[in-house]
């Protein structure tokens, strides 16, 4: 996280009125902005957006308010807000690249605060190949991709991906952000497995909802339900299970930590007319 401080001038609070000298006093005059309570005067408060051109391009929230004031900077997209922060007054706050996505259009708001000027920033304006992207977490449904930057600009790029039939097995992904679009160079896994056993001789197993793009072997364990012994088996290859004997058979893919599997298969197999009662 990138935070930046820096003393901002300051106007200076006035002093309370003389009580003792009341009579020798004018009356003051208040400025249209000016709110005085027990005395003293409150500053108007504003807040501007700024660029900082360093190393990087980044944008920094310069507050002018009241000297002990605790203000709380909001950081929205277009659908959430996605961080507040606390910071004094005499702090110039700079945004980390960490709380925010390339390519995405910000709105700032400063509690009790007016903007001046513009309170909107786009965080970036080119796409481009992120440099790497690990799966952080898989469901029978669905993938969460991180991307993992090189250079200052760290952004907050995660996506969880819905796995179909269309993107099984793909090997890139394209975040589509509001000003432009970056690509993931990354295997998806395929859509949940829909496994067969066909009972011909010799009896298999089939995937048959297998997508073009998916070339590792789905593997097929079944487990006997009576001792639960288990054995293995490709697709497309001889299966010698024992009649009359409950098995249950799952289909799994190879992928990351986490197998992509399919759904339990109960199987029996019987041997015609004369099937054990």
């Amino acid at each position: 996280m990138y935070l930046h401080k820096e003393e901002l001038g300051m106007e200076k609070d006035s002093g309370k009125s003389d009580a003792g000298n009341q009579s020798n006093s004018s009356t003051p005059t208040i400025s249209p902005n000016t709110n005085i309570t027990e005395g003293t005067t409150e500053i108007p408060c504003q807040y501007s957006l700024m660029k900082s051109v360093n190393k990087t391009k980044a944008h920094v929230v310069n507050i002018n308010g009241s000297k002990d004031q605790i203000y709380i900077i909001k950081i929205k997209d277009k659908h959430n807000e996605i961080r507040a922060e606390q910071i004094s007054n005499r702090t110039a706050f700079k945004i980390p690249f960490e709380w925010l996505k390339p390519c995405t259009v910000y709105t700032v708001s400063v509690d009790d605060c007016k903007h001046s000027g513009s309170n909107t920033f786009t965080s970036s304006e080119n796409g481009e190949t992120v440099p790497n992207t690990v799966v952080t977490s898989v469901t029978d449904n669905k993938v969460c991709l991180k991307g993992i930057f090189n250079d200052n600009q760290k952004w907050d790029l995660t996506e969880c991906v819905e796995i179909t039939e269309q993107n099984s097995c793909a090997s890139t992904h394209t975040v589509v952000l509001d000003t432009c679009t970056y690509t993931m160079n990354v295997a998806l896994p395929p859509v949940k497995p829909d496994i067969n056993f066909k009972e011909t001789i010799p009896s298999q197993f089939e995937w048959m909802n297998k997508p073009a793009r998916c070339n590792a072997t789905l593997i097929i364990s079944c487990t006997n339900n009576e001792n639960e012994n288990s054995v293995i088996y490709g697709l497309n290859t001889p299966v010698s299970l024992l009649p009359y004997k409950p098995y249950t058979c799952t289909g799994e893919y190879p992928y990351e930590k986490q197998p992509i599997k399919s759904n339990e298969l109960s199987i029996q197999i019987n041997c015609g007319p004369y099937d054990a009662a």
